[in-house]
């Protein structure tokens, strides 16, 4: 029993290496530029997360949870399609779900430390990127003098509208479940999250609103407190105002071709229903109406249908089913429930936004891979639960 606990305690130290990782995988987007990231994640989090995978290579059997087994076999069968993909670069397109599928395991891995240690990674990410909202909407309203009827965007490889949004929208999600106690401290959540607030709505992206507004009707719901109805009320009062004082940005841009899009999009994959076109397949969606031309259906569920057709869909459904069921079995704590917020929120994200997640770290990964990776985080191997069998407290 005694080498047990010994081994348990060297495996959690060594878990510990992949939380910079982690971070960088969560703030990295910020960076200058996506080479820069991918650079960055592989020196921090893929090549630790191979060393620890070989070197526990004794513990394989026991990480196999019913989520990372289906996500095996989806990117088994993704690996499959590529004998059918018309990619002008299948290598890439399977070196890169490679790089993925490695991630994941570091959110397997990461099951094995204390989960204050990512309650800790993740509330220091949220404010941040709270900072940066603040830095953004500076410079561009004050510094630059800009009117606010500009779509604000932030820098670098945040310099898209709509993209930045999903990606400061997953940050204002996971920080309204980490309330800390104290006047001070909550003065500074509150700013915090008003930063985001702000970044996100000053984007003008509807769709990113909407998945917002899901998120906090959920969060309110769900917690029961006086302050999360406060923030219902006022994201009400925001859109309100909106309708009144700007009704064009809610009605100008109509739908966006997005109902359209779901339709042709349907109906390409109806010409490949079980493989689709494989992993990192070109087509392209032309719309009737219009004759514009479009390289995804921006609707996730529907890009992945589309890339490994209906047996990879559903696949994917039922692995998002599992991530929302292992973020209710620990929704009584604050990592799970922020998990559920974010499952909230990436689902209605997911269904007018996000494209191509067979690619580097990027925005889309905030609407997928990085939830999933979280979501293992949240899983107990068997070793460390046989060898110190008392509950971790996350806070």
């Amino acid at each position: 029993m005694l080498n047990s606990v010994v081994r348990a305690t060297a495996w959690y130290e060594g878990a510990l290496i992949l939380l910079p990782g982690l971070f960088c995988l969560l703030l990295g987007i910020a960076l200058p530029t996506s080479g820069l990231y991918y650079q960055l994640i592989i020196v921090l989090l893929w090549l630790p997360t191979l060393y620890l995978l070989v070197r526990q290579r004794q513990n394989w059997p026991n990480w196999f949870s019913p989520l990372m087994s289906v996500l095996t076999l989806f990117f088994a069968w993704a690996m499959l399609s590529s004998l059918w993909s018309n990619s002008d670069e299948p290598g890439r397109d399977i070196k890169h779900a490679l790089m993925i599928y490695l991630t994941l395991w570091a959110g397997v891995l990461l099951a094995d430390i204390e989960r204050r240690w990512l309650v800790y990674l993740l509330v220091t990410s949220c404010y941040v990127m709270a900072g940066l909202a603040a830095i953004s909407l500076y410079t561009t309203y004050i510094f630059h003098g800009l009117p606010m009827s500009v779509r604000l965007a932030s820098f670098w490889q945040l310099s898209h509208s709509i993209l930045a949004a999903h990606v400061f929208g997953f940050f204002l999600i996971v920080l309204l479940y980490f309330r800390p106690a104290g006047l001070i401290r909550q003065s500074a959540w509150c700013v915090a999250l008003l930063l985001l607030a702000a970044f996100v709505f000053f984007t003008q992206s509807r769709g990113v609103w909407l998945a917002v507004g899901a998120g906090l009707v959920f969060t309110a719901i769900f917690k029961r407190e006086r302050i999360y109805a406060l923030a219902v009320l006022v994201g009400i009062a925001a859109s309100a105002l909106v309708v009144v004082l700007r009704p064009e940005l809610m009605t100008g841009r109509g739908l966006s071709y997005r109902p359209e899009l779901v339709f042709e999009g349907l109906s390409l994959m109806s010409l490949h229903p079980l493989g689709g076109h494989g992993i990192g397949g070109a087509y392209s969606l032309t719309l009737d109406s219009t004759g514009k031309v479009f390289d995804h259906p921006h609707n996730l569920f529907l890009s992945v249908g589309l890339d490994l057709g209906g047996i990879g869909l559903s696949l994917w459904v039922v692995i998002w089913g599992l991530l929302l069921l292992t973020a209710w079995r620990n929704r009584h704590s604050a990592l799970g429930g922020a998990l559920l917020g974010v499952w909230c929120f990436t689902s209605v994200a997911c269904l007018t936004d996000g494209a191509d997640i067979w690619s580097k770290p990027r925005e889309v990964w905030f609407l997928s891979w990085i939830p999933l990776t979280l979501a293992l985080s949240l899983g107990a191997t068997k070793s460390r639960a046989q060898a110190l069998p008392q509950r971790q407290s996350d806070a």
